[in-house]
């Protein structure tokens, strides 16, 4: 099931532009019940505790404070599902704690018994020794998923999806409980005291539960069911907020998730709250009162999450503090809102730009993308160390969550093409400035090479740590000019392209400049058509590391742009290193998928010479 990728670009960029079995480390020291009571009001973000991965298909896990165990429900596709036993420390005591299930989902505790969702049966195992001791059957359900159980009555609830009913057991059978036009696609539920919690997965509005997509009109809500009368009552914050998913609550406050977008809602009976956007995929969570635990479908693993406080950025002087010059954004795209007032990034390969200001207590900023104009705004901020939340129209409006991002590197390869009589001046002009962008803060590589073949022919080739520290750079570079000092000796405008290392290599020196006339360097660039992409990239992935093992290579490196444009970079010992190379195996399996790969008449290859003072 899919919800509108086309919603969720458009939220997107409206807010931003407006302006794997072991854990990772843990990021925050909140561990007690009383120390997340603190944060947890209605409102809070979330920081990742820990991350595990190694799971198929997870799709509900069951957690407590009055019992030391995670255990996580694997659907694993077509074959047996399990259950994982898991540590709340993010270990795993047993990933196939107990076997020989079709599709396990939702779960609960009840005297000692784990009572687990499994299509069209429940299951009841010991805690002991993990052993089924008993099984109901509903051969008329469609598939059941959601399971919990009053604990003071040992009621058991169990939703089912697609059949639209809530079953419990009655007489030592599976019989339906609530069947309500209110709730076509029951999904989550919890109790809370005499109230059965039940998350609404989505609305009929004509078509089935296996959709195309999810559009917002058919977004769910949760609703309270009186567990005495029956009666159902929309939680009227939370209606047409989310593709509902999992329903669980941290020291009062009610949390659900929603799958296809990602994302995480706490709710009151007037208010509701984006407190996180991660992923698609993120089901059945839980908790146990201090952690959040949240199982991912697509990605395999289950994630700790525990509480922070947002902070709210009231003034410009916050928000340059603890907002501007970061990157911010999620797989769909990024932006950056810079401590001068302006906007710029990309999203969905067009380019966004813009600028802000403050007024009040409120990021206000206007800006265009592409071509369109997406006029004017004032947002609401508020921050975590790792997390920005934007909500439109001064807090009123829509809101969104994105994660810090880490600036990446930045790597320019520069084509020009001089005039003869202009060839000795350009060299000088570009070595001087080549002297002064290597002591620029953030310069990893800068060097000059000429083409051994046609000697008006030059690459500028430099890689910078970060976005910010090309926008300096660029900055600097027009304030000396050199654009206008070297104009007279272009024969045509120069070709810039922004390059990603799609194998990039830590260990490289980027500082070497020493000059060895025996050494061989080539730069290719060429296109590659759409159909090939991904076996070219597979390909020369592996390629780059089996050519980098021989001994005779100094440097191979393959890079991209946005519009399926490949650079490779290429530096050997000697010719014969590079004679030696192309007899491999694997070079030869190279060369005919790029004979079939790379469009006709996009292939330039330079053979040059690195020039230094």
């Amino acid at each position: 099931m899919k919800n509108s990728l086309q919603f969720i670009l458009i939220l997107f960029v409206v807010i931003l532009s407006g302006f794997k079995d072991g854990t990772t480390s843990k990021v925050t020291s909140l561990t007690s019940a009383n120390e997340a009571a603190d944060v947890v009001t209605s409102d809070f973000s979330v920081a990742v505790k820990w991350e595990l991965d190694g799971f198929k298909m997870p799709e509900s896990v069951y957690a407590s404070p009055n019992h030391k165990w995670l255990y996580v429900s694997n659907t694993n596709g077509a074959e047996p599902g399990f259950i994982s036993r898991v540590s709340k420390d993010g270990v795993i005591d047993n990933l196939n704690w107990v076997t020989g299930l079709t599709a396990p989902t939702g779960s609960d505790i009840y005297k000692n018994t784990l009572y687990v969702a499994d299509q069209k049966q429940v299951h009841l195992i010991n805690l002991d020794n993990g052993n089924i001791t008993k099984s109901y059957t509903a051969n008329e359900a469609g598939s059941l998923n959601d399971l919990t159980i009053n604990q003071k009555t040992g009621q058991v609830f169990i939703s089912d999806v697609p059949g639209g009913k809530i079953y419990t057991i009655e007489n030592d059978k599976l019989v339906v409980w609530l069947q309500s036009d209110k709730i076509p696609f029951p999904n989550g539920v919890l109790v809370e005291g005499n109230t059965l919690v039940v998350a609404n997965y989505g609305l009929k509005n004509g078509e089935g539960l296996l959709r195309k997509e999810w559009k917002p009109k058919d977004f769910g809500a949760l609703y309270n069911i009186d567990i005495t009368s029956k009666k159902v009552e929309l939680i009227t914050s939370s209606d047409k907020k989310g593709v509902f998913d999992g329903v669980t609550s941290i020291n009062g406050t009610l949390l659900a998730s929603s799958n296809p977008t990602g994302q995480l809602f706490t709710f009151t009976d007037s208010e509701s709250y984006l407190i996180d956007t991660s992923i698609k995929g993120l089901a059945d969570i839980n908790s146990d009162g201090t952690t959040i635990y949240a199982p991912y479908f697509y990605d395999n693993k289950l994630v700790a999450f525990t509480p922070v406080p947002w902070d709210r950025i009231t003034t410009k002087e916050e928000y340059i503090l603890k907002g501007a010059d970061n990157y911010y954004g999620d797989a769909g795209g990024e932006s950056i809102a810079t401590s001068d007032g302006i906007i710029m990034g990309n999203f969905g390969g067009q380019e966004l730009s813009g600028t802000w200001d403050w007024q009040g207590e409120y990021f206000c900023r206007t800006s265009t993308l592409g071509t369109m104009d997406l006029g004017s705004d004032c947002i609401q901020i508020d921050v975590t160390p790792t997390k920005m939340r934007l909500i439109l129209n001064k807090g009123t409006g829509m809101s969104v969550v994105y994660d810090k991002k880490k600036d990446p590197q930045i790597t320019i390869l520069s084509s020009f093409k001089i005039k003869p009589e202009k060839i000795d001046f350009f060299k000088k002009k570009m070595l001087a400035n080549q002297d002064v962008v290597r002591k620029e803060k953030g310069t990893l590589e800068m060097k000059l090479y000429q083409d051994q073949n046609t000697p008006g022919n030059f690459i500028v080739f430099g890689i910078k740590e970060s976005k910010k520290t090309l926008q300096s750079h660029t900055k600097a570079v027009d304030k000396r000019g050199i654009a206008d000092q070297v104009e007279s000796a272009l024969v045509e405008a120069p070709k810039t392209l922004f390059l990603t290392n799609k194998k990039p290599l830590p260990t490289y020196n980027f500082s070497k400049t020493d000059v060895n006339n025996n050494e061989v360097i080539l730069f290719s660039i060429f296109n590659v058509k759409e159909e090939y992409k991904e076996e070219f990239i597979a390909q020369l992935t592996k390629h780059t590391e089996l050519t980098r093992a021989e001994e005779g290579n100094i440097r191979f490196d393959f890079y991209s742009t946005k519009d399926n444009e490949f650079v490779l970079q290429e530096h050997w010992k000697n010719k014969e290193a590079g004679a030696f190379h192309r007899k491999q195996e694997y070079a030869q399996e190279t060369n005919s998928i790029m004979k079939k790969a790379v469009i006709d008449g996009t292939q330039q290859v330079f053979f040059v010479n690195e020039i230094e003072n």
